[in-house]
């Protein structure tokens, strides 16, 4: 270890190396190290894991899910404030019923009782707990998909996509991997529900 590796710790591209290694995922690097990803393979789908910069030129890391929603399933769920306050305007707050999960979560959603079957997992609820300050979001249509064979440029369908981001860049291992697990039991108690098909999107996320 490099005296300046004691001061600030690992870079972003030895951190990532290590935590894709951990995770069993790959870690991708491109000639802009801004473009460098984490991509981990749970079943049929593919979680990835960047850290791109914002419109205010701030670094910011994001983790992205996408799949395919049988219908207009939407939740927004926070450790803290949530992000839309338009949430609060169009969908409905969910009380789950556990007193210390709503006092620790805030969620408002379109469908309350997808969102108590999700949350209801102590899987999922022990994972959460696991993560420091946590937000997780299903967007609706968040990628049009075309096919190159079409003369116009109309997309076939859009995928959803499972979305979390904080700022600056995640560099811890158990927070990484606890973020990487989450994801993954959630998209299995989607296609449990029936809310995502269970195909794979269609969609490269890289």
């Amino acid at each position: 270890m490099t005296f300046l590796n004691k001061i600030f710790g690992d870079s972003q591209a030895e951190a990532w190396d290590k935590i894709a290694y951990y995770i069993g995922a790959e870690y991708i690097q491109y000639t802009n190290p801004l473009d460098n990803v984490i991509l981990y393979h749970h079943k049929k789908w593919e979680i990835m894991m960047d850290a791109p910069i914002d419109k205010n030129k701030n670094r910011y890391t994001r983790i992205r899910l996408p799949f395919i929603n049988n219908g207009d399933f939407y939740f927004e769920l926070s450790s803290g404030l949530l992000s839309s306050i338009s949430g609060f305007l169009n969908r409905q707050k969910v009380v789950t019923g556990d007193v210390t999960f709503d006092k620790t979560y805030t969620i408002v959603s379109n469908e309350a009782d997808f969102v108590r079957s999700i949350f209801s997992s102590i899987e999922i609820r022990e994972t959460m707990l696991m993560i420091k300050r946590l937000n997780l979001n299903l967007q609706n249509e968040a990628y049009p998909i075309y096919f190159a064979e079409d003369i116009d440029p109309v997309p076939r369908y859009y995928t959803d996509q499972l979305y979390y981001s904080t700022l600056g860049v995640l560099k811890n291992k158990e927070q990484i991997f606890y973020l990487f697990k989450l994801f993954s039991l959630v998209i299995d108690e989607l296609v449990k529900l029936e809310v995502a098909l269970n195909e794979n999107p269609g969609f490269d996320v890289l």
